[in-house]
């Protein structure tokens, strides 16, 4: 159980530490608040671990990787 205090010209609410641990919060986590159908859903903020533009940052270039085919041609194969 929590409950809604005055804090500053907002209202906080104090996490349990038990609560806390099970959804990763500690000091500093970003949260985000979801008030659809009436409901208040208060979650933790996860960060991507990648993004589209690091990894293609990363890339190197087109042909990115060597090929991996390494048996001889078979048969009518264009080599």
């Amino acid at each position: 159980m929590a409950t809604v205090q005055k804090w500053g010209n907002g209202l906080g609410i104090r996490v349990p530490r038990a609560v806390a641990d099970q959804v990763r919060l500690g000091d500093g986590s970003q949260i985000e608040f979801d008030t659809s159908g009436g409901l208040l859903t208060i979650r933790p903020k996860r960060r991507r671990r990648y993004t589209l533009a690091g990894l293609l940052s990363a890339s190197r270039g087109r042909r990115a990787h060597r090929e991996l085919d390494r048996d001889k041609p078979v048969g009518r194969e264009i080599p």
